[in-house]
């Protein structure tokens, strides 16, 4: 795996899925950021030497670890802004080969995760444009 390499996952428009999280209390973050871990593990995606940078310069906000496979980079963030706490994760396919329906049930497993933690508080987004 390159190191160097730099993801515009954005311009490229990649299959996605992506989840926010409005958290109600500081501890959640931890919570947030322990899904992401575990579904990583889960998936045997390890994380990733590379780091993210935020383009925000305020402390308020908390990039997390980035999870690198072959096939799928995970990426998140959290604002830890006291009147609007939330957290976003995103997974974005790297590999345009993967057969559509095995992303799809690797997103339906993300996705669930969440969703099982934080309940009506998930917002999320599923993004497949492959023919």
């Amino acid at each position: 795996m390159n190191d160097a390499i730099y993801y515009d996952l954005e311009a490229k428009q990649e299959p996605t899925t992506s989840v926010h999280v409005v958290f109600r209390e500081r501890d959640e973050i931890e919570k947030f950021l322990g899904i992401l871990r575990d579904f990583a593990k889960a998936h045997q995606i390890p994380e990733s030497r590379l780091r993210a940078t935020s383009n925000y310069s305020t402390p308020q906000f908390k990039t997390g670890p980035i999870y690198q496979s072959d096939t799928v980079v995970i990426t998140s963030m959290c604002c830890l802004a006291p009147e609007d706490p939330y957290g976003d994760g995103r997974m974005s396919l790297l590999r345009r080969d993967f057969p559509p329906a095995e992303f799809k049930k690797l997103a339906d497993d993300y996705l669930a995760r969440f969703q099982q933690a934080f309940s009506n508080r998930v917002q999320s987004t599923f993004e497949d444009n492959r023919k």
